[in-house]
């Protein structure tokens, strides 16, 4: 239970950092801080996979986990520089900026996988979920 304590007082520590305002100020530390917790995700993903997909031998662990730590935190970099330089180029923090930078990283899935598909797919969902996030906040409300 304490662990899971830490880790909720983590991801509420994180919110505060950069997430939360996409405003176009400091778009480098925003980049960092988002790669930073996308490689949290790929690390997490990787561990996931390892536990319920057993790899052939260690090697192939360690490769996968770096495979995963690095597309996650290049997509968070990629959704955080995308997002910021929309800010900062229209002047405004708004979902459109959230949407197209969540589409930019999903869309970097499809360039990953070769798959015009799943480029889509990724971007519509990491569009309307980053979208979604931020109607969140505007209005708010809080995830619990």
């Amino acid at each position: 239970m304490a662990t899971t304590n830490a880790v909720i007082d983590w991801i509420k520590e994180i919110k505060h950092t950069n997430f939360v305002n996409m405003d176009g100020t400091n778009p480098t530390a925003k980049m960092v801080d988002n790669a930073r917790f996308g490689g949290y995700v790929g690390l997490v993903w990787a561990a996931m996979h390892g536990i319920f997909i057993h790899p052939p031998s260690a090697g192939m662990a360690l490769l996968s986990a770096a495979n995963k730590t690095a597309l996650f935190a290049i997509m968070g970099a990629t959704f955080a520089g995308t997002t910021s330089a929309l800010a900062s180029a229209t002047g405004h923090d708004r979902k459109l900026n959230y949407f197209v930078g969540g589409c930019t990283a999903g869309t970097f899935l499809g360039v990953r996988s070769k798959s015009i598909a799943v480029g889509a797919q990724g971007c519509v969902f990491f569009g309307g979920l980053a979208a979604l996030r931020k109607f969140y906040d505007e209005n708010g409300w809080e995830f619990r």
